[in-house]
């Protein structure tokens, strides 16, 4: 795409009272050199310096008609100075020489150069020229001028290029001849280039502005031969000469990781390692810089409670942004073994739990729960016993079992003494079993006896309890007994029964016939029983085994229980023969009896026995005699063989006792006694847990409880301060030995390894509230760390809010925070009012404080402002600090206040802005919005006969008139008068000119 396109494409405006206008370009063309070269385009390469080169304006793509008729009013530019230096080695300056007239410097530089007497130096030629002769010169009525001015330090270059002849606008326009001179030594490149708009001054025949402008530099090169002539003198560059003749200067460093002084080559790191400074480079001086980030987040950005985001502070240090000591957080309940919880200072949440073993809740000391304390961790525990701990809080209560802390459960205590004759109760007040004796019995040797019952082992004593209800009493005199014999007090006539004396004998008249014959046949029961068959005769009866057998006698068995009777005469000693004769008869001969068994010898040596089967409750006769005429003492032994006859009780084979699950009926060992059952036989409870293995005999007729040996391990309950093992049948947990390790085994300042009490609870072993840990050091706003009591080390700062000092005087009232005196920025935001078209009105606020401030202005309108007030009023380039009263109301004036545009003033006090005060200034010529007779009210956006009517008013004086800051719109510079110019652009600023000044601080 050609400029002219371009410009038509981006650079149409509407012409204030005319058609559609075009942009203009403005070129810089170098046409000559007075030495060898080559030109091309914008460029010119030289073979060496100490040439003079010849440079052409062009102007083109200019027709504010629409017509293909160029109308350009003039033309006034400002070189760039850097445009003379930018190169590597020399300086290139516009070309002049010493005259003394116009002649010399035309012979010189050519047609249109003129001798000038600038201030700087009044015989000089003027260095550039207008050729009006040529063909592509447009002119029409008027004249040109010299297009280089010495006297400025800017280089002010004009052409005078008025309306001309028609054209093609899209073919460039001779405007004047520049020319420079090139000095010898001279290296590299040089831009030689105007400033940009609004130095740069093309009006159009309504004197309107050419808007915007395309300005295109010229490059004059200076070829080199070797490297060492492209050395610019810059110790951070490479310098090459390329084989085109051009230098190439690039960096020798890493331009991303350092900066580099030109001078010295030394190389700084740009990245400072803060992340509280934006780091860059000054790549002119290879100074770092480091420009803080105040206010912004850094660090750790989490957000908690206690803990803002870290920010950077106005030392770019990253500052953590705890909330106060005691400032409220998470859980705020409220109980006697926690406080709500607060901040620490240090970014943590405490939880402010009471310190483990402090007493709390219910105070009861029972075997089933200890007085409550609380745990450390923020709770009240019970210390209730585990469930099923055995405890005894009542005597009438047995058994019993901890249950949620209380004693509950369990038996009665069974007060139950066995026997039959107490009533029994428990006396719990009296901690005693009470077993009253019933009136109608007597308790002998702890066994019941009623009223008159016998003596079993002396029937002349009897239970009398009006006598004596613990002892036998004797019974009266003559009282019907039986002394054993039963062959005394028989009862036959002459004989009587035996009887007592009334002090406890019994006896009787010996019976000469006793058991002689079977009528009186003695009662015998099962096991051994005695007599004698000495002088017993004649015999009753003789029997089928030995019908040789003599002295007889008698003795009936009544059986017990059914089955098999065995009998025998073993341990009977007879004389001159142990041979006694047994049979059994189902009745006495005399009554028609029967015999149905009988033996002579079946039994030990000579000895008699026999079998026969015994009916429960049937009487049998045993005859016992001796062979030929043996006689003797008499052995008698009865038994049953398939039952036990035990305690008058019949029991059948195997059966067990009752009382003793470890004995039972073994005839073929005992009829009349129980047998002891075989060791490791079930017996009891057959319960069978870790403790406890289910109950077996002895083998001597003791039922064993069989508890796991004690210490054998059993379930944990999950204490670490508790034993878990078997003790008497019982899984217990008995407390280890104090100082055993448990818990948390953490070991600090505050917080020692936790171990156990030796009564089965795990002690925190925090350090006491107030021991030194941590940092020893302190300042106005932390003391020396210490332990808070609950394991953690305190940073211990000042209270926050406690006043401090912390040497800065923009800031205050200082207090301390977290461990940190700080203070809030005092400055505040400055007021701003746009009063005038080129007035800005600033009021620095009252800040309660000895700080001076500067006052910064930038503008969003003019984006490259940034500058400060002086005292006067005037924008200068470095602060002026000055206490808010020594500001008052200050009035911005100068070329930097524009119409139309925004300003923002910041206090700066030590480096920090307040919040920025803006407004804008009225359009250019607006001056009031309506007059009432009195009052000019404040400007409405246009311009109108009114405002220029209020400039009028200012430049004759009127009392009415309003501030001289409304109506002083002209010069550049305000001059802080009203006078004709000020009418005269506000007519023009009417008739919609544009404003005339230069923008401030745009290149």
């Amino acid at each position: 795409m050609n400029a002219l396109s371009s410009c038509i494409r981006v650079c149409l405006v509407i012409a204030l009272g005319g058609p559609i206008a075009r942009c203009a370009e403005i070129a810089l063309v170098p046409v000559s050199a007075s030495g060898s070269h080559d030109i091309s385009g914008n460029a010119v390469v030289l073979d060496g310096g100490g040439q003079r080169v010849f440079l052409e304006v062009h102007v083109s793509d200019w027709d504010p008609d629409g017509d293909g008729t160029p109308a350009i009013r003039g033309f006034q530019a400002t070189l760039d100075p850097s445009g003379f230096t930018s190169g590597l080695v020399g300086v290139l300056e516009p070309a002049n020489e010493p005259c003394s007239a116009d002649a010399e410097c035309t012979a010189s530089l050519g047609v249109g150069a003129t001798c000038t007497f600038p201030l700087a130096n009044p015989t000089l030629c003027t260095p550039a020229f207008i050729d009006t002769s040529r063909s592509n010169y447009l002119f029409d009525c008027c004249t040109h001028f010299p297009v280089v001015d010495l006297s400025t330090t800017s280089i002010r270059f004009g052409a005078a290029t008025l309306i001309g002849a028609a054209a093609d606008p899209g073919i460039e326009q001779y405007m004047g001849t520049l020319v420079v001179d090139v000095p010898t030594g001279a290296l590299g490149t040089f831009t030689i280039a105007f400033k940009v708009f609004p130095d740069t001054n093309l009006q159009d025949q309504n004197l309107a502005f050419i808007e915007p402008l395309t300005l295109i530099p010229a490059l004059i090169t200076i070829a080199c031969a070797v490297d060492d002539e492209c050395d610019d003198n810059n110790e951070c560059t490479q310098d090459s000469c390329l084989g085109d003749g051009t230098c190439l200067n690039l960096p020798n460093y890493d331009e991303a990781t350092f900066c580099c002084n030109p001078t010295t080559g030394t190389l700084l790191a740009i990245d400072d390692g803060n992340e509280c400074t934006d780091d860059s480079c000054d790549s002119t001086t290879g100074i770092v810089l480091h420009d803080v980030r105040f206010g912004e987040i850094c660090g750790d950005s989490f957000q908690t409670d206690c803990d803002d985001p870290d920010t950077c502070d106005q030392d770019a240090v990253c500052q953590r942004n705890y909330q106060p000591v005691g400032t409220g957080c998470g859980d705020d309940t409220d109980t006697e073994c926690t406080a709500p919880d607060t901040c620490d200072g240090a970014g943590t949440c405490e939880l402010n739990h009471v310190l483990a073993g402090s007493l709390c809740g219910d105070g009861s000391d029972t075997d089933c729960t200890d007085p409550d304390t609380c745990d450390g961790l923020g709770t009240c525990q019970t210390n209730d016993a585990a469930d099923d701990t055995s405890c005894n809080e009542l005597f009438c209560a047995l058994n019993q079992a901890c249950s949620a802390g209380s004693c509950a459960g369990g038996s009665a205590n069974d007060c139950d003494d066995g026997l039959s004759c107490t009533s029994d109760t428990c006396d719990e007040n009296g901690d005693q079993c009470v077993n009253t004796l019933d009136p109608t019995t007597c308790l002998i040797e702890n066994i019941c006896r009623t009223s008159g019952e016998l003596n079993p082992e002396n029937d002349c004593q009897a239970c009398d309890p009006a006598l004596d209800d613990l002892a036998w009493s004797f019974r009266e005199n003559g009282a019907e007994c039986d002394d054993g014999d039963p062959c005394t007090g028989t009862g036959r006539p002459e004989i009587g029964v035996d009887t007592c004396d009334g002090a406890g004998s019994c006896s009787g008249l010996p019976d000469v016939d006793c058991n002689d014959n079977c009528e009186f046949a003695v009662e015998i029961f099962e096991g051994v029983n005695t007599g004698a068959n000495v002088n017993q005769g004649p015999d009753d009866v003789e029997v089928s085994c030995q019908t040789d057998s003599n002295n007889d006698v008698w003795f009936v068995y009544t059986a017990s229980c059914d089955g098999d009777v065995f009998a025998s005469t073993t341990g009977s000693n007879f004389t001159p023969s142990n041979d006694p004769v047994l049979s059994v008869h189902d009745a006495c001969p005399g009554d028609g009896g029967n015999e149905f068994a009988c033996d002579d010898d079946s039994g030990a040596g000579l000895q008699a026995a026999l079998t026969f089967a015994g009916e429960v409750g049937v009487s049998y006769w045993f005859r016992v005699a001796g062979f030929e005429q043996n006689t003797g003492d008499i052995v008698l032994n009865v038994s049953t063989i398939n039952d036990c006859l035990i305690d008058d009780v019949c029991h059948t084979d195997g059966a067990l006792n009752p009382l003793n699950d470890c004995e039972a009926c073994v005839p073929e060992l005992s009829t009349t006694s129980w047998s002891f059952r075989p060791e490791g036989t079930a017996c009891g409870s057959d319960t069978d847990t870790q403790c406890d293995s289910p109950d077996a005999c002895d083998g001597a007729g003791l039922c064993e409880s069989n508890p796991k040996p004690d210490g054998t391990p059993c379930t944990d309950e999950g204490n670490e301060c508790t034993f878990d093992e078997c003790s008497a049948g019982e899984c217990t947990h008995p407390p280890v030995p104090s100082e055993t390790a448990c818990g948390d085994p953490s070991d600090s300042q505050c917080d020692h390894p936790d171990t156990c009490d030796g009564n089965g609870s795990c002690l925190v072993n925090f350090e006491s509230f107030e021991s030194p840990c941590g940092e020893a050091s302190s300042d106005q706003c932390d003391n020396p760390d210490i332990c808070d009591g609950d394991g953690a080390c305190d940073n211990n700062h000042v209270a926050s809010g406690t006043p401090c000092d912390d040497t800065d005087v923009c800031t205050g009232p200082d207090v301390c925070e977290t461990g940190s005196c700080v203070g809030p920025f005092i400055p505040v935001t400055p007021t701003v009012v746009g009063v005038g078209q080129r007035y800005v009105s600033v009021t620095p606020q009252p800040t309660g404080s000895a700080a001076p401030v500067a006052l910064r202005v930038t503008s969003p309108t003019w984006e490259c402002l940034d500058v400060f007030v002086g005292v006067d009023g005037r924008l200068v380039n470095n602060p002026v600090a000055q206490l808010p009263a020594d500001w008052g109301t200050v009035l911005l004036h100068g070329e930097e206040i524009t119409p139309s545009a925004v300003y923002v003033v910041e206090a700066d006090c030590g480096g920090i802005l307040t919040e920025p005060g803006s407004d804008s200034t009225p359009l250019w010529g607006d001056t009031i919005g309506a007059f009432d007779g009195q009052v000019w009210t404040p400007p409405d956006g246009k311009v109108g006969i009114l405002d220029i009517t209020a400039i009028v008013e200012g430049f004759v004086g009127a009392e009415t008139a309003p501030d001289l800051q409304r109506v002083d719109v002209w010069e550049c510079i305000p001059d802080g008068a009203i006078d004709i110019l000020d009418i005269l652009f506000g007519v023009q600023a009417f008739n919609g000119v544009p404003f005339p000044c230069p923008p401030p601080c745009v290149p």
